[in-house]
This record gives C-alpha cells, sequence and structure tokens, in this order.
C-alpha cells in the first residue's frame, strides 16, 4: 500500500520540552523547529546563535532547526517537532 504524501507543515512526531540552559533536547535537533503550547516568551538556540521571541502567542512556530530551548527566559509551555 503507498504511502500518502506528506503535506508541507505536518509531523509525525513531537515531544514535550523541558526548557534547559545547560542540555540540548533529548531526541536530537528538532528539524520541524518548536511550537509554544501557550502564550509567552520562548529562547532557542539554533546553530551558533540564540533568539529570543518576546510576547508570543499560543501555537507559535519556529521554523527552523532547534537544538535547545533555553529555560532562562523562556515562559511559554514548548513541544519539539520531528518529521
Amino acid at each position: 500500500m503507498a504511502q500518502s504524501p506528506r503535506r508541507s507543515g505536518t509531523f509525525s512526531k513531537c515531544y514535550p520540552v523541558t526548557p534547559s540552559d545547560t542540555v540540548d533536547l533529548p531526541q536530537g535537533p528538532a528539524g520541524g523547529g518548536v511550537m509554544t503550547l501557550t502564550a509567552g516568551n520562548l529562547v532557542v538556540i539554533n546553530g551558533p546563535s540564540t533568539i529570543t521571541f518576546t510576547a508570543v502567542p499560543a501555537f507559535f512556530r519556529v521554523p527552523f532547526i532547534v537544538t535547545r530551548v533555553l529555560a532562562t527566559g523562556t515562559t511559554a509551555s514548548v513541544v519539539a517537532l520531528y518529521s
């Protein structure tokens, strides 16, 4: 049986994130980025860059690879997205 083509923006796995200032995401870099489940602030590491998103709404998606969600500065609940 043939699989249906994957739609853009769909992911097969998501994992809750425990923000940490010292530990990368345990499942490896989130290739689908991360998504907030609640409104708040979000601080992520992408390669060598630390990026801060302020006052984002619930279901805000960071559309690039994320290796870590920092505890310092992050107030939103977050999930990591994987293909």
